[in-house]
């Protein structure tokens, strides 16, 4: 009746609530185990070695060095 729920319909809704928080706590469990992977290779490439950045900016400081190689002939020419 329109004033009263039948313990079937109340049923059916509670089992409805329950699969829609199973998949959401499915997708949760999913999107936690990408964002592990993910953390895991990050912290694999953070155990590089401080001369490995070193050698990877060595241009630049080779064109600083000589920028200032050039700026200091001419100071005393």
């Amino acid at each position: 009746s329109d004033k009263m729920i039948n313990m079937l319909d109340s049923n059916g809704v509670a089992l409805a609530s329950i699969q829609a928080l199973y998949q959401m706590v499915q997708e949760k469990d999913q999107k936690i185990s990408t964002l592990e992977s993910r953390l895991a290779q990050l912290e694999k490439g953070k155990s590089r070695s401080p001369l490995d950045d070193v050698a990877a900016a060595w241009p630049f400081v080779a064109l600083v060095a000589l920028g200032g190689v050039l700026i200091g002939r001419r100071k005393f020419n």
